[in-house]
């Protein structure tokens, strides 16, 4: 009887693990909005069902043929979009590779990581690109970027926080905030 102990015992553990195993389920992604600081407003945008927190003080921009809405102070270059499409891809690195924008166009990459942002998958880029990138109406100089990609529902998500880079650690903390209150229902 105790040599069949040990294999006995093994195989117990072995199917009770892959039990466990079976009912854990995944983390899903949170869908409700975070406490918002004091000055802030709620967004939510019913045709791709997500929310995002802004200051009460920044005016809000939607643009629907764009899939785009804006945030922004009333003070030019400064500021988030959210811009949703359509996509086919479910790899987040590879819909990233595909999308961004590239160093002949004058974009320099700082860093690229994965992140979570409220139990979500997402990827984040920070760069600069000159001005004139942009087009006319911006103080020379290099405007600093912090995106946020998402893949959800069969859409991509793309939060893009912008300011000039030397203005750019006046705008982190509301930055921060906006982004981790992004919630994809």
């Amino acid at each position: 009887m105790k040599r069949y102990f040990i294999p006995i015992l093994i195989a117990i553990l072995v199917l009770t693990s892959g039990f466990v195993m079976g009912c854990v389920k995944e983390k899903t992604p949170s869908t409700a909005l975070p406490t918002l600081p004091a000055g802030w407003k709620s967004y939510y945008n019913s045709r791709h069902d997500y929310s995002v927190g802004y200051p009460d003080s920044w005016k809000k921009e939607e643009h629907p043929s764009l899939g785009m809405v804006s945030f922004y102070e009333p003070k030019i270059g400064v500021g988030f979009d959210i811009g949703v499409g359509k996509t086919s891809e479910t790899d987040l690195e590879r819909y990233v590779e595909t999308n961004k924008i590239p160093p002949a166009e004058g974009a320099t990459y700082l860093s690229q990581r994965p992140i979570v942002v409220n139990g979500r998958q997402g990827y984040e880029l920070v760069l600069t690109l000159p001005s004139e990138f942009f087009g006319t109406g911006f103080r020379e100089g290099f405007m600093k970027h912090r995106q946020v990609v998402f893949l959800a529902k069969g859409m991509g998500f793309v939060l893009t926080c912008t300011a000039l880079e030397d203005e750019w650690n006046q705008y982190a903390n509301i930055f921060d905030t906006a982004i981790n209150s992004f919630v994809i229902r």
